[in-house]
């Protein structure tokens, strides 16, 4: 018996998958959807879950000028192994690289709600977030695989989800917990959750899911070193750079700056080398973290807007707290509750993603859609320069912005599922993963960079230098600055938000370009619908597919 591809250029995926279908038994497959989904939520929701809590930690700490690198810390770590944590599990299997990255979340999380200086906690905070990038990109990869063979729009939307929940209910949760306890204990409920699942993990993965683990050496000669070395280089160097200098902790012209950018980009350059000479080469044992076969334009522009979404996303839950709290006088736990909307809308969004390519692949609309909400949204928001203006005008503009991400975060993860093969969905994923956080650290370093260059221009020669000094390390309106010094303070965090915004504009306006370059006039078609069927012969039943996989 013979089964045609399902398109030139792609694997078959539903039939691969099928092969370790009959492990799973209904309890089973919900336990490890709802787990799976339960690290993607906490992953992400320590990614955002401290935006409402920085003036509090800061505060606490005693160091506002380096807060940024609470969040930056946690994202670095966070996007610089995602890729990498996606090979390893390909070679020592889901499950163990699953529990590993458990286990560095939970016990970094015990390191941050222990930390007594601000050094302590961004150190912590930078290893918590290399156990998150496993939970993170790995949930991404596990569900596709455990979850509905032929559901992939169910599983894309489920994500999408997820992410939408758990990225803007963090702040709130921040908010709370910030208001009602102790910031700590914003890392204390990671622990008791990741050592429950760790063992509800072990229990009920059946081994066969994953593919032959290797051990020893065998195992080790596979892993591209290099090319994960360089990736993370490249990325966490540039970061670091634009943060630093933003900050004002370096001259844009010191040495450490300069060495940090051209590092940065040499890695750049060494890394996409390195990938295309791992790509030529048909007698090597090592696995490239980017198989080039996988770069097609469909995908990479689907990564270009996914690097978009992700920067418009942690962007807003960044400055829109800040905003409520310095301009508005509002509390941690209100700057929260204002975000709710965007909860709402995000989460209805990556909904709609899965449904309208539950029948038919319709990805790539939904990116353009997606964008173009962004962009509505976004240039909305350009009202609120006013720093008299209503709170409740901007709860529209959320629900549109919210409503644009939500769309791309579902659509971008589904398209990344039907563009790749079996062989090549771990990476796929992996990428997707890594690009919106990438994003979003890029995005919060060049908001920086906005913020100080406002506050260095617009203040310097009308504050003390004592008072602009103690302005940055607790940004909250101190009660002994006279009414009109307060109201400039004020009026400049505004004016840094307007630009911040407009920035934004910027980004989604090249993810509606780079989105319609996902267009394709015959796009894959969804696994289970009868497009997919007739792809792989329709005179073979479920059964004979089955049999099939279990062959090869």
């Amino acid at each position: 018996m013979t089964i045609s591809p399902l398109r030139a250029g792609h694997s078959s995926r539903p039939s691969s998958a099928m092969a370790y279908q009959h492990l799973l038994n209904g309890w089973r497959q919900a336990i490890l959807v709802a787990i799976l989904l339960f690290g993607l939520l906490f992953s992400s929701l320590d990614a955002s879950i401290v935006s409402t809590s920085l003036v509090t930690i800061s505060i606490d700490l005693q160091d506002f000028l380096n807060a940024p690198w609470v969040v930056l810390a946690y994202l670095l770590a966070y996007l610089g192994l995602a890729i990498g944590f996606a090979k390893l599990s390909d070679i020592y299997g889901r499950r163990d690289v699953l529990c590993a990255a458990w286990v560095l979340f939970a016990g970094f999380s015990i390191g941050c709600a222990s930390a007594r200086t601000m050094q302590q906690l961004i150190i912590c905070r930078a290893f918590q977030g290399m156990g998150g990038s496993g939970l993170y990109s790995l949930a991404q990869i596990a569900l596709f695989e455990v979850g509905p063979a032929d559901k992939p729009s169910l599983m894309g939307a489920m994500i999408g989800l997820t992410l939408a929940v758990s990225y803007v209910l963090g702040p709130v949760l921040g908010g709370i917990i910030s208001s009602t306890a102790t910031w700590r204990w914003i890392f204390w409920i990671n622990v008791p959750v990741g050592f429950i699942l760790v063992g509800a993990l072990y229990l009920a993965w059946p081994v066969g899911i994953s593919r032959q683990q290797q051990r020893g050496f065998s195992a080790i000669r596979r892993i591209d070193f290099l090319g994960n070395i360089l990736i993370i280089a490249a990325c966490t160097l540039l970061v670091f750079a634009l943060q630093e200098a933003g900050a004002y902790s370096f001259a844009w012209n010191h040495p450490v700056i300069v060495l940090a950018l051209v590092v940065s980009v040499l890695s750049w350059l060494g890394f996409a080398a390195w990938e295309v000479f791992l790509g030529s080469r048909i007698d090597t044992r090592i696995e490239p973290i980017l198989p080039l076969r996988l770069m097609s334009r469909a995908y990479s522009a689907c990564v270009i807007c996914t690097f978009c979404t992700g920067f418009t996303y942690l962007v807003i839950l960044v400055i829109l707290p800040e905003r409520f709290q310095i301009v508005n006088g509002d509390n941690a736990l209100y700057s929260g509750i204002h975000l709710l909307p965007m909860l709402g809308s995000t989460a209805l969004g990556a909904f709609f993603a899965g449904a309208v390519s539950r029948r038919r692949n319709n990805t790539s609309w939904t990116l353009v859609a997606a964008h173009c909400f962004q962009l509505l949204g976004a240039g909305l928001m350009l009202m609120m320069h006013n720093i008299t203006m209503e709170i409740k005008a901007q709860y529209g503009f959320q629900v549109l912005l919210g409503l644009g991400i939500g769309l791309s975060l579902g659509a971008a993860t589904i398209m990344a599922s039907v563009q790749s093969g079996q062989a090549d969905l771990a990476v796929a994923q992996g990428i997707v993963a890594q690009a919106r956080v990438f994003g979003g650290s890029i995005g919060i370093a060049i908001c920086s960079i906005i913020f100080n260059a406002r506050v260095a221009h617009d203040l310097d020669g009308k504050m003390d230098p004592d008072d602009l000094g103690a302005l940055h390390h607790s940004p909250t309106i101190a009660p002994w600055l006279p009414n009109e010094l307060q109201l400039k303070v004020k009026t400049v965090y505004a004016a840094a938000f307007t630009d911040d915004i407009k920035l934004v504009m910027g980004v989604t306006v090249i993810g509606i370009i780079t989105s319609f370059f996902t267009y394709q006039r015959q796009p894959p078609p969804m696994p289970g619908t009868p497009a997919a069927k007739e792809a792989l012969g329709t005179e073979q039943s479920e059964t004979e597919l089955d049999e099939f996989a279990h062959r090869s």
